[in-house]
């Protein structure tokens, strides 16, 4: 997938329906994108490409040419107001520890730099090998294997021109009578493969996702048959193998060969690691309800205090702006203090979880609490949207 390093902003929505589309929460498109196994950035006369095993997100900081690599999600509340790159919040703020993941973690990537873009540069070849796992099979013997042909192997191999397309699935069809593969091209162009099999082949197919044929494909030579990919294509194929049945002897599972993928790396069991949760934590998410409902109290006062004003004489035109202001203040520390309340009560939850005559169950009682608290929650979230399109609206008009 190709983005552009600053991506073109919300032009062509009307401003009315565009404030209802992003929620007047995200002005500027983000500027984090997901990848699979690298992130390559180009003038198409030389590259710089990283290479990652399972870390999904990159970014283009700086100076236009530093690549920002995503190790790890860690975070300590499922929601916050204070995000860069978002207006308001971006959900309900309940502090969940238990994602901040706190223990040693280690990580490995490489970097790939190449000539040309990334097809020329056969960076997705790299990619692709750098997270290769080796698994070799074999019968009980001694001495070294003689014959190394695939046809003397239960392997598939493909092929394809310029060694573009990529195998990303092989299993046992649904049925249990076939084998899927799933590979797709990435490139710009049409390109041809070869499927090789240590099998001999008894038909082979193109497949849709439900695992049904759709088109045939011609096997040659009883081990092999030819495909085509379109540009960007994910292609899902069907074949049918002759069984093999090995003969003598007790032949041992497929075996991975053991790669130490941490030596090398710094060791941290020894490092002590710190409490999921405390009882600090519980007294500080009652410290910030407490601060709420204060404020909440005093929101409530003053909203009454603007409809008394409506009711008098040539003061209703001037108060509905401010009364719809007031009303968004209410119903935003109505929603943050529910919040405030859930975040109490699941992180006590917690804490009472930890200790070792717990089962880490949570009882009826406080299931239905957390149903009726959860059912106010999206309540109030609604009426707090609702109250920010209206004083949006009554902003935009207000010279009407």
């Amino acid at each position: 997938m190709k983005h552009e390093i600053h991506p073109a902003p919300y032009n062509g929505i009307p401003s009315e329906l565009k404030r209802v589309l992003i929620g007047a929460r995200e002005p500027e498109p983000v500027t984090t994108f997901p990848q699979r196994s690298f992130v390559d950035l180009t003038d198409t006369q030389n590259g710089l490409a990283v290479l990652n095993k399972g870390l999904p997100e990159y970014e283009i900081t700086g100076n236009e040419n530093t690549i920002a690599l995503t190790l790890i999600r860690s975070v300590g509340w499922l929601a916050r107001s204070d995000l860069k790159d978002r207006i308001g919040d971006a959900g309900p703020e309940i502090y969940t520890p238990g994602a901040q993941v706190l223990r040693g973690l280690a990580f490995e990537y490489a970097v790939y730099p190449h000539k040309g873009n990334w097809e020329t540069g056969k960076v997705h070849q790299a990619a692709a090998g750098f997270n290769t796992v080796l698994v070799i099979k074999t019968d009980n013997h001694s001495g070294a294997l003689k014959d190394h042909s695939l046809e003397n192997s239960a392997g598939l191999a493909l092929s394809s021109e310029k060694n573009c397309l990529k195998v990303t699935a092989v299993k046992r069809s649904e049925d249990g009578s076939s084998i899927i593969i799933r590979c797709f091209n990435p490139s710009e162009m049409r390109r041809k493969g070869t499927i090789r099999s240590g099998f001999e082949l008894m038909s082979a197919a193109y497949a849709r996702l439900d695992e049904t044929e759709k088109e045939s494909i011609p096997v040659t030579g009883q081990h092999d048959f030819d495909l085509e990919a379109k540009p960007k294509e994910i292609l899902t194929l069907k074949i049918r193998a002759k069984k093999r049945t090995i003969s003598g002897g007790n032949h041992s599972p497929a075996e991975m060969i053991p790669q130490d993928q941490y030596a090398g790396k710094p060791d941290f069991s020894g490092y002590p690691s710190m409490p999921l949760v405390e009882k600090k934590d519980v007294d500080r998410e009652k410290k910030r309800y407490k601060s709420l409902q204060n404020k909440l109290e005093k929101s409530n006062i003053r909203r009454e205090a603007v409809i008394a004003e409506i009711g008098k004489e040539g003061e209703t035109a001037s108060r509905l702006s401010e009364l719809q202001s007031r009303e968004r203040e209410v119903s935003t520390l109505t929603r943050t203090s529910l919040e405030a309340l859930l975040s109490i009560m699941f992180t006590q939850n917690r804490l009472d979880n930890l200790k070792e005559d717990n089962t880490r169950k949570q009882s009826d009682e406080l299931k239905n609490k957390l149903r009726e608290i959860g059912l106010e929650l999206n309540i109030a979230r609604i009426r707090k949207r609702t109250d920010d399109y209206l004083v949006d609206y009554f902003n935009q008009n207000s010279g009407e």
